[in-house]
């Protein structure tokens, strides 16, 4: 197994003694939680068997996976949103750039550079940023895909979190919602449940692509 499942399934089960602790079975600990643990064992040992193919994983799937935790959190409507996956993008590219030492100055004369200029191709932008994106990722010493597939087992498990972002964020203009920063026992059943689900779609993906295999 991965190291990133081995760190998945050790939050799961680690979360699930916090809660069960903390509510001293209130929740149902000798069923729910048996049962969630038999599931995250089932599933950890039907992902061991399977051949960890990263290309395949990442060139294959990764959009495909990606949208479809947008869609389980969002829904298609919001996860497809064109205005709106505008400003996500525009807002984490800043935060790259903020975290990469780059000033607000800076930020801003690229903003008057850009906007003076023709507007470009969509289909062709993206591909550029993809580029730069892999060679900024090399001048930082990290490796692009694998920080990507990290994220998207970390926004599986704050599912929970995220959607009560989006649910108070501002219903016009381009600013995200306010972080969420409290912590209840239904934000950790989410993000257990968030958790496992990402692990079952990856198994559905492997479990397709065999059946297609024969």
């Amino acid at each position: 197994m991965t190291t990133q499942y081995q760190e998945l399934f050790s939050d799961v089960i680690q979360t699930l003694e916090e809660i069960e602790k903390a509510t001293r079975g209130c929740y149902g600990g000798g069923t729910i939680f048996d049962r969630v643990n038999s599931l995250a064992r089932d599933c950890s040992k039907r992902i061991t068997s399977r051949k960890d193919d990263r290309d395949t994983f990442l060139t294959g799937r990764f959009q495909t996976l990606v949208v479809r935790w947008a869609k389980d959190c969002f829904g298609e409507g919001v996860a497809l949103d064109r205005t709106e996956r505008t400003h996500r993008f525009l807002e984490e590219a800043l935060e790259l750039a903020h975290a990469c030492d780059c000033t607000r100055e800076e930020a801003i004369q690229l903003v008057d550079y850009v906007f003076a200029r023709p507007v470009g191709s969509a289909r062709q932008e993206i591909g550029g940023v993809i580029l730069t994106l892999a060679l900024l990722g090399e001048a930082y010493n990290y490796n692009v895909a694998e920080e990507g597939r990290i994220e998207l087992n970390n926004v599986y498990r704050r599912i929970g979190e995220i959607r009560e972002e989006q649910a108070n964020k501002p219903k016009v203009g381009p600013l995200p919602g306010p972080s969420a920063v409290s912590f209840s026992h239904l934000a950790a059943k989410q993000k257990i449940l968030g958790a496992l689900l990402v692990i079952q779609k990856e198994i559905e993906c492997l479990d397709r692509e065999a059946a297609a295999a024969k």
